[in-house]
């Protein structure tokens, strides 16, 4: 007959019985394939319909914002033709993103128009215009007198979810030093948002942004020709803002990138970790000296006994 040592009776008897219940759901929100729902609520009557892989259904609210302001004769001024000077440092509702496409290639993205209503002549056959900062969603300052504007897209989630990567269907570089190209800032609310604006991008840093939730990354190389970034080390939010590097949300940010984009997709987690166990773990509780003395002594007689 084989016997246990005592040393492996213990570490039978003792710790705790514990089991985890860990799972990552994954997901791609396509704004080419599914649209976009100009809504800041995320939910079934004003979101748009994303599956995850594990055929959950997430909805996303999505609008599009910037501090590049509109004409304002007190505030801005001009000197000639795509001179602009715009002092106005107030984010505003810019309207939903415009897709657009490209010749002779099936890839597609979203950019934004912005609102800016800027005097271009008094001369001319019109004294304002409409004209927007081109149609990405950039970073770049308006003009040569012009300071530079942030524009951004604002996500809402119908729960909590971790960004992990971006897709574009364009990217524009006109700083080659920074590698700091796309921000991506998570919220605990949206609440100055409800307004249609007049805040400032230094107010939602201060108020709203999560840091744990905040990072600034590069686009890199194409997949599928779409150039790709991957986020990493984000936490997890329900309201996202992400678009050309923001250096209002980077603490210390030594330079501009002077960057566009134009938006395709965003890739997406969900920790489907309960809050709390459905089963408190089983404890087992551990022999006392006393036991684990007696069970040898009980070894010891019984294998002398088998002896004699």
């Amino acid at each position: 007959m084989k016997y246990l040592g005592l040393a492996t009776v213990f570490l039978l008897f003792s710790g705790n019985v514990l089991g985890s219940d860990s799972s990552l759901d994954e997901g791609t929100y396509s704004l080419v394939n599914s649209g976009i729902s100009y809504s800041l609520v995320g939910d079934s009557a004003n979101g748009t319909a994303v599956t995850t892989v594990d055929g959950k259904t997430v909805y996303v609210g999505l609008t599009a914002w910037s501090d590049t302001g509109y004409y304002n004769s007190e505030m801005d001024s001009y000197t000639s033709w795509f001179r602009r000077d715009e002092n106005d440092n107030l984010v505003r509702d810019q309207g939903t993103p415009q897709r657009w496409s490209y010749t002779n290639s099936d890839k597609k993205g979203y950019g934004i128009i912005n609102k800016d209503s800027t005097a271009m002549s008094t001369t001319g056959y019109f004294d304002t215009s409409t004209y927007g900062d081109a149609h990405a969603i950039d970073n770049r300052r308006t003009g040569e007198q012009g300071k530079q504007d942030f524009d951004m897209v604002l996500l809402s989630f119908s729960e909590e979810v971790t960004l992990t990567s971006g897709s574009f269907s364009s990217r524009y570089r006109y700083n080659g030093q920074s590698r700091k190209e796309v921000s991506v800032i998570g919220l605990d609310d949206i609440n100055k948002f409800k307004n249609g604006g007049n805040f400032t991008w230094s107010d939602i840093a201060s108020t709203s942004a999560i840091e744990a939730a905040t990072g600034h990354f590069a686009v890199g190389s194409k997949v599928d020709n779409y150039y790709q970034s991957e986020f990493t080390g984000l936490s997890a939010a329900k309201y996202w803002l992400v678009g050309a590097y923001n250096t209002i949300f980077d603490p210390g940010a030594s330079q501009e990138s002077d960057f566009g984009f134009k938006l395709s997709a965003l890739g997406f987690s969900i920790d489907n970790t309960p809050d709390t166990p459905t089963k408190p773990p089983t404890e087992v509780s551990e022999p006392g000296a006393l036991a684990l003395m007696s069970l040898g002594l009980g070894l010891v007689l019984y294998r002398r006994k088998r002896r004699v």
